[in-house]
């Protein structure tokens, strides 16, 4: 078991590796939960596509290290770099533990924190181009960061990409 579960970590990473949003959820149970600590939340396949959509616009590269599997539970660091972090001057951040559970060959969990130093630098690149684009561009703000919060999927990705790109120019 271990091995087959060591596999589909292996598949799940170079699906993510290759932005393919379709292979993505292939892994995912109908009914996962996803988190990212003080971040997002997701219950659901469906609610997990927009973030998987989100991922793979972001042109992400993923690296696991020290993996650790036992009984359907793989522990591991995640390491992650992407274009909108790189524009921020980011070159990777570090998700440890990233957990996954797995149960009859699909992942139903996914839990994720930031490493300390990592949150840092994320946090540091996050709210310097919100800021920015609030003062700078308010109409997409309030479409971005409507009352019910931060939306992932892909549409929000494209324009994160095209203001993060905006304000890069603006700090040349």
């Amino acid at each position: 078991m271990t091995e087959k579960i060591g596999e589909l970590l292996v598949n799940f990473i170079t699906a993510k590796n290759r932005r393919d949003v379709s292979g993505v959820l292939s892994f995912y149970a109908e009914d996962i939960s996803g988190k990212l600590a003080g971040i997002w939340q997701r219950d659901g396949k469906k609610s997990m596509q927009g973030i998987t959509e989100w991922e793979a616009a972001m042109n992400p590269t993923y690296k696991v290290s020290h993996t650790m599997i036992l009984k359907g539970r793989v522990r591991c660091r995640l390491t992650e770099s992407n274009e909108w972090l790189r524009r921020m001057g980011v070159e990777s951040i570090v998700y440890e533990p990233f957990l996954i559970t797995v149960d009859d060959g699909q992942i139903t969990a996914i839990n994720a924190e930031f490493a300390i130093d990592s949150f840092k630098k994320y946090q540091h690149a996050w709210t310097a181009v919100a800021e920015w684009i609030e003062e700078k561009h308010p109409e997409q703000f309030a479409v971005l960061f409507d009352r019910r919060g931060f939306e992932y999927n892909g549409a929000t990705a494209r324009q994160w990409l095209d203001l993060t790109k905006k304000y890069e120019e603006t700090r040349q």
